[in-house]
């Protein structure tokens, strides 16, 4: 798969998880292992899965028939990585 075939499939991804997200489904959104963290837009930093999981459930029941949209402006890869801006 080239570059831009890699970048349009993950952006599809991203559009889709971001209607799920705002429509009460965090199913697209997965962090695994005790490493991952993220940052939320709730406040607060969450690490690892048994921690973020649950907390990303709980904020994404505060949604429901939501609407949005994911503008990619500049995109990227080098090897195995992709940067979306």
């Amino acid at each position: 798969m080239d570059d831009s075939a890699v970048i349009a499939e993950l952006l599809g991804r991203c559009r889709r998880d971001h209607q799920g997200w705002i429509n009460g489904d965090p199913s697209g959104y997965r962090f695994a292992g005790p490493d991952a963290t993220i940052m939320g837009g709730f406040g607060g930093v969450g690490v690892g899965e048994a921690v973020i999981t649950p907390g990303q459930a709980r904020a994404v029941a505060q949604f429901e028939s939501g609407t949005g949209e994911i503008e990619l402006v500049n995109a990227g890869t080098s090897g195995d990585l992709v940067v979306r801006r």
